[in-house]
């Protein structure tokens, strides 16, 4: 039997890039999907476009929110599928058979997070599966367009808002101390586009997942720090 999967997409002004998310979400040849759309109150074209989509949308929510992880909370407490996944506007699935591909074998009930690769302008981005890594070596590194939350503990979690642009890590970094398992499935998810809000905002990250592990703040902190910051400055320079 197919577990139930939520769809939650977060959009704000997002005329010229809602369309193909939304159909790389209703086009999924997997059935059990419920779709959720949250929109920030767009002044724009955004909600027409996204109307023209109704039937094929569980609920469609248009208020204004206080950023995107305020709006990612009140989508994940409306879900009510066994596993949740937050493809944003501008973001797509890499395939119709995407979600058939992640699920097509019995998952483990211990397991709080099924994720694959992820394609960007820079080419795919292949994931080492969490056994092979160190211990020490937080598994992280992902996507969460890539991902999909086991939707119990991620609304037991939610997204703590004081991170501005590593929420989401922080949820995946919780489920990970609390010992759930994570289900790697090498196929590719999702086309992620860099030019989304967590994508330029490197240095922020950088301080805030520093936060969310706890690392102290040694010289080697201050180097990676520094770096970070120059890497930070010639990407905008550049682009």
């Amino acid at each position: 039997m197919q577990p139930k999967i939520t769809i939650i997409t977060v959009c704000y002004n997002g005329e010229k890039t809602i369309e193909k998310t939304l159909k790389s979400v209703i086009n999924q040849s997997y059935s059990n999907v419920e779709y959720i759309v949250i929109d920030g109150k767009s002044t724009d074209q955004t909600l027409d476009i996204i109307r023209k989509y109704s039937d094929k949308i569980a609920k469609i929510v248009s208020e204004p929110d206080k950023g995107i992880f305020d709006a990612m909370n009140k989508g994940l407490q409306l879900a009510t599928g066994t596993w949740v996944n937050f493809m944003n506007v501008g973001d797509r699935f890499y395939a119709d058979t995407t979600l058939e591909q992640l699920f097509q074998d019995e998952i483990a009930p211990e397991t709080g997070i099924v994720y694959g690769d992820t394609e960007s302008q820079k080419g795919l981005l292949k994931m080492t599966p969490f056994y092979q890594r160190r211990k020490k070596n937080v598994p992280m590194g992902i996507c969460h367009q890539s991902l999909f939350v086991r939707t119990e503990p991620a609304k037991r979690i939610g997204f703590d808002e004081k991170f501005k642009v590593t929420a989401d890590y922080n949820m995946v970094f919780q489920l990970y101390k609390q010992g759930y398992g994570f289900h790697y499935v090498p196929v590719p998810v999702a086309v992620y586009d860099l030019r989304g809000f967590s994508a330029r905002n490197n240095v922020l990250q950088f301080k805030e997942i520093a936060t969310i592990r706890g690392v102290k703040k040694t010289p080697g902190y201050y180097v990676d720090y520094a770096l970070v910051v120059v890497k930070s400055i010639i990407k905008n320079i550049l682009y």
